[in-house]
């Protein structure tokens, strides 16, 4: 994937002006020009009809991929533009005529290794995307995807989907992942027409089918109070920001050094049902419990002076509060369309419950086991007692209170209202680089993907005419995903830890923890990671 421009990029200079980006695209755009958030991930494991599985087949499965990503990216326009001015106060999308997928797609195959070893490439290339910024963005679309195979293990591959904000928001990841899913396993579509000449598609009618951003979609009703405080609150200068008690001093914004670390808590379809079903019973959700288990672990490891509470942030798909389009060449239905749709719900847990659960935790380790774990003194051994599992679900209860208060709401008085205030989001961000940071931690939760999309229309093509099926097409089962895995980059002036869960249907879940490395003691994140796996773990057990 050069970054230096080829002979097509040439057909794409002077391309013409769709539409300025809209307040969170600008808003996106300026994180990625300053480098303070770099990119977003959804990774696949999809599992390789036997036709393609044998290592002379590799060819043929390379076509078949190539083709099912071209088809995914004429059905979704922001995969088609290019962004000019990046660096003014309004960037605009353009029009691009074509997009070789030769710059866009990276095969790395690991010729003989251990499944440790493939880890470790995987692992590697996940962090090399994760911290690496998008180029030539005037004449190429700002993704790339990088296809993972090992040749100890043939009978699947992991394609990681890597994108820009700006063009899409996280739930555009799982669409994504769910098209291609599609494509593949469409007995009709793939065979009918090449997509591609020597691996250039070309593009048409790009402009007339770009979502609108959405304050153009629907109306953002703002009250006056809610305006006036959140103005204040967001917009002073650093000078006036002041010390508040939830802000996470403990994790100074810093530039440098940009490293993402990620780990990774993984549970078994069982496990996430029996922990579903503790969340209904105590009327929360798994993004409530995620915060509470989340505040948990850093209120028993960090002292009070430094942390006398906390605030969180959760992700909000809008999608609900977006309208369809079905005019003209505009048609698009909100729940299947890639774009940024998306908003925030912010948590605060005060000094009275943070002082609590550190109360509470110092009377379960007088009372427990020495811990063998190479983590914070016990802070296993809080998963599972009395009164701190009491908090625990009160906490994750009152968490999803504020989150379904807020969707109650619909649009009004979304700080998506409000963006448009800023006039220059890159001199605002240079802002919040001198003010403390405000909030801890972020959890955005995709939900669960379907990784047997289309294989029904295939056995219904088999079944029709077992003779002529499709070439390319395996049978009932063809292609499936197995494994879906969200992951966020760093993010320098907002939330310090992301925490990202992605699950597939009646399979498993895998919630990746990710951080800017070296800002504090990485150990803290490490103990975090493993306190909130053992919470879920002890909760999943607990209702089996």
């Amino acid at each position: 994937m050069e970054s230096e421009p080829k002979s097509h990029d040439r057909s794409n200079v002077g391309a013409k002006i769709i539409r300025p980006l809209g307040h969170l695209e600008c808003f996106q755009s300026a994180l990625h020009l300053l480098g303070l958030y770099r990119s977003t991930i959804v990774t696949c494991r999809f599992n390789i009809p036997g036709e393609f599985v044998d290592e002379g087949a590799q060819e043929q499965l390379v076509i078949k991929i190539e083709q099912a990503i071209a088809a995914a990216v004429l059905q979704h326009p922001f995969l088609q533009v290019g962004l000019v001015d990046e660096d003014s106060k309004c960037p605009h999308w353009v029009q691009l005529e074509t997009i070789d997928l030769a710059h866009h797609i990276q095969w790395q195959i690991l010729i003989e290794g251990s499944a440790e070893e493939y880890q470790s490439l995987y692992d590697s290339s996940l962090r090399e995307q994760l911290d690496t910024k998008f180029s030539n963005l005037q004449t190429r679309p700002a993704w790339r995807i990088v296809v993972l195979r090992s040749k100890g293990n043939l009978s699947h591959l992991d394609l990681m989907f890597v994108w820009n904000h700006p063009i899409a928001d996280g739930m555009s990841g799982k669409i994504f992942q769910e098209t291609v899913l599609r494509n593949l396993n469409d007995p009709v579509s793939m065979t009918e027409r090449p997509l591609l000449q020597n691996h250039v598609l070309r593009l048409s009618a790009t402009a007339e089918r770009l979502p609108p951003p959405m304050e153009k979609l629907a109306k953002f009703p703002i009250s006056l109070g809610f305006a006036a405080a959140t103005v204040w609150q967001e917009l002073k200068p650093s000078f006036l920001s002041g010390e508040h008690s939830t802000n996470a001093t403990w994790a100074p914004i810093r530039l440098e050094p940009y490293e993402t670390t990620q780990r990774i808590i993984s549970l078994d379809s069982s496990t996430l049902q029996n922990i579903l079903s503790a969340c209904r019973q105590n009327k929360t959700t798994l993004t409530g419990l995620l915060h509470a288990a989340v505040l948990i672990s850093l209120a028993t490891q960090l002292v009070d002076k430094e942390a006398p509470a906390f605030a969180s942030v959760t992700a909000l798909n809008l999608r609900r509060h977006m309208p369809s389009s079905s005019e003209g060449p505009l048609e698009f239905e909100a729940n299947q369309t890639m774009a940024n749709f998306v908003s925030r719900q912010i948590h605060k847990f005060d000094e009275a419950l943070v002082r609590k659960i550190r109360e509470l935790a110092a009377k379960s380790r007088e009372t427990s086991t020495p811990s063998n774990v190479d983590c914070e003194p016990n802070l296993r051994k809080l998963a599972g007692t009395d009164a701190l599992t009491e908090v625990l679900w009160a906490t994750a209860a009152r968490v999803r209170g504020e989150i379904q208060e807020r969707l109650d709401l619909g649009l009004k008085n979304d700080i998506v209202g409000l963006m448009g205030l800023v006039g220059d989001w890159r001199s605002q961000m240079k802002q919040d680089l001198k003010k403390p940071r405000s909030v801890a931690w972020n959890v955005t939760n995709l939900g669960v993907m379907d990784g047997k999309l289309g294989t029904a229309e295939i056995a219904q093509a088999q079944d029709a005419n077992n003779d002529k099926m499709p070439k390319g097409v395996s049978g009932p089962k063809g292609w499936s995903v197995s494994r879906a895995v969200f992951s966020l980059s760093a993010d320098v002036t907002e939330a310090f830890i992301h925490i990202s869960p992605m699950a597939i249907k009646a399979g498993d879940i895998h919630i990746e923890i990710s951080w800017q490395r070296g800002l504090i003691d990485d150990n803290i994140c490490e103990r975090l990671t493993a306190g909130v796996g053992e919470w879920l773990r002890f909760i999943g057990q607990a209702q089996s």
